[in-house]
């Protein structure tokens, strides 16, 4: 149990509601479901096969009529003087001449098609006279009459003693011929004039079958004893299970596959031995329950599928604020302290948010008055040292040992002095200003770099390179004092004596209001464990009391940008080791 609590815990929000929707409404949806399916299906089926078997009463009526009225046909024919008529010709015969065969074959089969053609429901019509066991019969379509089947009609009429017998001859697997045999007899002496053999049509009697209009039938079958006498396929019958059909001791035994797919009424025709069979896809049976399950199905997926946007929605509704929670505390996490959340949820939620705003205002107010504190201690200790010097005793002391350089033809210690003199007269900062130009901070740059290459022997080769996309860009403000810790950074990790073409670029563009600046070297590159380390420190809230001095003035310079113009204005920092590394300032671009 505790196990399950524990793995519960670990889940998330959105699994739990599901897993509550599936054990409080699908679980008990599906099994009731399934048990109402399981009795419906069964009522149905007693119902739709009850009906049917009205039907296969109907058929087995309409079988027994057919047969009963050919049965009373081959006694109206006994009552027909015509045949003792052909009989005692043939007794009485005194020519055995072929003329008489052929007149008398005539004469006969003429009356037999007359006979034939008074009904439909045969097809053939044969008397074979016992006299000289001759045989005449005329037929629909030249169907032919074997004598091999004559023998057989024979024999079983034999038994039955002038009673009609029925005779299955089967064609195929499918379909069988059906004679109905009589032995005839003289009214007067009961002497066996002979055999009369009826060849029923099937198809006409199908055809009073179709009459019904019965429905959703797979095959109508009628079988006599052991044999299979007729089949009719419905036209969209699938015949691979319906072939399974056998005839065995009197009944049809349906293999498992055929089971499986079919039901089958029957009906037995008392008069003739028949029984007749109707055969029911499961498919066609169950199409009312298909459809209302289908039915059911899609209200069942309709309200899941409600119930899952329920859910999701409810899910958002917890997880959004919680997610915007956790995106701000990253936020604060990585430095950025000025932000708020707006919400307007007056929920458990809202509370959180309204108590996250209230923090970091506070964080970002102590911060304020600690940074703020830390660079009023350092600017009163700068003007402090402002103070202690002279200005115009400096600067007139260095224009007399310019004079006295030149006078002396020392021309390289004259322009030392001059870009010493632009140093200390711009780091002085009489004006007291926060933002200078750019073209004065490049001026400071370019005395700078002077002063370095003179002073360092692998520099004295050093490239420095502006390249300004627009002169208006050199009237824009920025921080005083901003690029020349970056530049300190460059000269003294990126350059060493095994770099022998040191270059220094200065990129410097206005851009979606923006003033970006990009300085570009090629020297050494940072290693990917220092980069990281000090891009960490770049993301993160100042920490005064930390005494690493790992790109401290990059530090400075990011902080100030941060502290005068917000949090989206930073000093961004990459590098490749052995390629070089690139510093971009992005400041608001201001005259």
């Amino acid at each position: 149990m505790k196990y399950i609590k524990s793995l519960f815990r670990l889940t998330s929000i959105k699994f739990k509601l599901l897993l509550a929707l599936v054990v409080i409404t699908c679980i008990p949806t599906l099994i009731l479901g399934y048990i109402g399916y399981l009795k419906y299906t069964e009522i149905l089926k007693d119902k739709f096969l009850k009906s049917q078997e009205v039907n296969i009463i109907q058929i087995s009526s309409i079988i027994e009529y057919y047969t009963q009225n050919i049965y009373n046909f081959t006694q109206e024919v006994l009552y027909d003087n015509s045949i003792y008529n052909f009989y005692k010709a043939l007794i009485d015969r005194n020519d055995d001449s072929e003329l008489f065969d052929y007149i008398f074959k005539k004469d006969f089969e003429g009356y037999l098609n007359s006979l034939l053609l008074s009904r439909n429901d045969i097809n053939l019509i044969a008397f074979n006279f016992s006299v000289n066991n001759s045989l005449y019969y005329v037929s629909r379509e030249n169907e032919k009459l074997e004598s091999l089947d004559v023998c057989t009609i024979y024999q079983k009429a034999k038994i039955t003693a002038g009673k009609p017998i029925i005779y299955v001859k089967p064609i195929n697997k499918f379909y069988s011929d059906v004679y109905i045999g009589r032995i005839v007899y003289d009214r007067n002496t009961l002497d066996e004039i002979g055999l009369l053999i009826i060849k029923m049509n099937l198809n006409k009697m199908y055809d009073s079958i179709t009459t019904l209009k019965i429905k959703n039938y797979d095959a109508i079958a009628f079988a006599y004893r052991d044999k299979l006498i007729y089949v009719n396929f419905s036209n969209s019958t699938n015949l691979t299970g319906l072939e399974d059909l056998i005839v065995k001791q009197h009944k049809f035994e349906l293999s498992s596959k055929f089971k499986n797919n079919y039901y089958f009424v029957k009906s037995d025709v008392p008069i003739s031995g028949w029984t007749c069979y109707m055969f029911f896809s499961k498919k066609f049976l169950l199409n009312e329950i298909n459809l209302v399950s289908k039915t059911l199905f899609i209200l069942f997926i309709i309200t899941v599928f409600l119930s899952l946007l329920l859910i999701n929605y409810i899910y958002l509704d917890i997880t959004s604020p919680i997610n915007q929670l956790i995106k701000y505390m990253k936020k604060v996490e990585n430095g950025e302290i000025q932000i708020k959340i707006e919400s307007n949820r007056k929920d458990e939620f809202g509370y959180l948010i309204s108590s996250f705003n209230r923090m970091t205002e506070k964080i970002n107010h102590l911060i304020n008055q600690v940074y703020k504190a830390r660079l009023i201690a350092k600017d009163a200790q700068i003007k402090a040292l402002q103070a202690q010097i002279n200005p115009h005793f400096l600067f007139n002391t260095l224009d007399v040992i310019n004079w006295k350089a030149k006078f002396l033809g020392a021309e390289e210690i004259s322009e030392m002095i001059t870009a010493l003199a632009t140093l200390l007269e711009y780091s002085i900062n009489r004006e007291d200003s926060t933002l200078v130009s750019l073209q004065r901070e490049l001026e400071y740059i370019d005395s700078y770099i002077f002063l370095v290459c003179k002073r360092n022997n692998h520099l004295r080769n050093l490239n420095f390179i502006k390249d300004i996309k627009g002169n208006d860009l050199l009237n824009y403000k920025i921080p005083f004092m901003t690029l020349q810790p970056i530049i300190e950074n460059c000269i003294k990790h990126a350059f060493d004596s095994s770099i022998k073409d040191p270059t220094i670029l200065i990129e410097i563009q206005e851009y979606n209001n923006n003033l970006i600046i990009k300085v570009k070297d090629n020297g050494k590159g940072i290693e990917p464990e220092k980069l990281a380390h000090i891009n960490n420190k770049l993301n993160k809230i100042p920490d005064f009391s930390e005494k690493d001095s790992c790109g401290i003035g990059l530090l400075n310079v990011h902080r100030r940008l941060r502290l005068l113009f917000g949090n989206q204005y930073r000093l961004l920092l990459n590098s490749t080791v052995g390629s070089g590394t690139e510093i971009i300032l992005t400041i608001p671009a201001s005259k």
